[in-house]
């Protein structure tokens, strides 16, 4: 586990998920430090979490990498009410690696505009209106007009609403559908070139999203 656990770097992006009165409830935070014995939160800042995250609890935190995810389960050694208030973490017995294949996929419609590109960064057409049909940290489908095909570079700018992520993926499906008089394509893309805040913006949207599914009762 020690590779793992020094991948773990202050300022990366965490996950936390604590079951709680039969449900699930997720936190969103960052790395502020790590020990040799504990890992240190940021506190998250919400009543929920006030309630919930306390000494001794059991929480699954989840660290995105570049292409890859650090999953662990662990106790809360306290909380400390500093400024930022923090949350200290066990280190755990085991840290597991899970690869960007193995991101969850969330099925969302949401507005994007794409290109097409020579090399990483040379466009080699103009931005082109589509949306998307799910959401992953490690990629995304798309819908739109016009083919593209297979492992051909694609950059894309994704409106997630409060953000817009950027990044350069290559094609690895395409489908066709006939919907009437008109194809549709379908287009599966994987993230090549994404920077980490990048992905952070897409990793938050998908915990929020699935926070309000089970807040509607639509997702357990």
């Amino acid at each position: 586990m020690g590779g793992e656990w020094e991948e773990i770097k202050q300022g990366q992006s965490v996950e936390l998920s604590v079951s709680a009165g039969g449900n699930v409830a997720q936190f969103s935070t960052s790395v502020h430090e790590k020990t040799d014995a504990a890992l240190v939160l940021i506190m998250p800042h919400s009543e929920q979490a006030e309630k919930i995250l306390v000494k001794d609890g059991v929480v699954e935190a989840t660290i995105s990498l570049k292409d890859e995810m650090l999953k662990f389960t662990t106790l809360i050694l306290e909380r400390k009410h500093t400024k930022p208030p923090l949350l200290l973490l066990m280190r755990p017995h085991e840290v597991h690696r899970v690869s960007s294949r193995s991101f969850y996929r969330l099925q969302v419609v949401r507005p994007l505009k794409f290109r097409l590109l020579r090399d990483p960064v040379t466009p080699i057409s103009e931005f082109k209106a589509a949306s998307t049909l799910d959401l992953s940290g490690g990629g995304l489908m798309i819908q739109s007009n016009k083919k593209i095909e297979r492992d051909q570079l694609v950059e894309v700018n994704i409106d997630l609403g409060a953000e817009i992520v950027n990044a350069v993926c290559s094609v690895t499906i395409t489908k066709t559908e006939i919907r009437g008089m008109d194809s549709v394509f379908l287009t599966g893309l994987e993230f090549l070139g994404i920077e980490e805040r990048e992905r952070d913006k897409i990793v938050k949207f998908i915990f929020d999203s699935q926070r309000q599914l089970k807040k509607k009762g639509i997702m357990m």
